[in-house]
C-alpha cells in the first residue's frame, strides 16, 4: 500500500483467545504531509486506521510513517470515546 497506488486496504485481526470476536480494521492512504518531529520538518506518509461497523468516535488512529524509508515517525489515537488523544513520536 505504502509503495502502490492503492490508497485503502482491509485486513482482520484475531484474538487467540476470542476468535469469536475478529474485527476488521480499514486502513486508508491519506497522501503526503510534512509533520514537525524534533523541531525539523520531515516529509511523513499519513495512514487512518478505523475498525469496520465501528463509529470513528470509538476509534481511530493515525499514523505516520517517514517518506524515505517508512520508519515509524507518529501515530495519534484517542484513549476512548471522548477522550484526550495519545501521541506517540520518535525523538533523538
Amino acid at each position: 500500500m505504502i509503495e502502490s497506488n492503492n490508497n485503502r486496504m482491509k485486513f482482520i485481526s484475531i484474538d487467540p483467545n476470542k476468535p469469536e470476536k475478529a474485527a476488521t480494521f480499514k486502513v486508508r492512504n491519506k497522501g503526503m504531509q510534512k509533520i514537525n518531529i524534533n523541531n525539523q520538518k520531515e516529509d511523513a506518509i499519513h495512514f487512518s486506521v478505523s475498525i469496520k461497523g465501528l463509529p470513528a468516535f470509538i476509534f481511530h488512529a493515525d499514523f505516520w510513517l517517514k517518506k524515505d524509508n517508512n520508519l515509524f515517525l507518529r501515530s495519534e489515537m484517542p484513549q476512548g470515546p471522548f477522550a484526550p488523544v495519545t501521541r506517540f513520536q520518535i525523538s533523538n
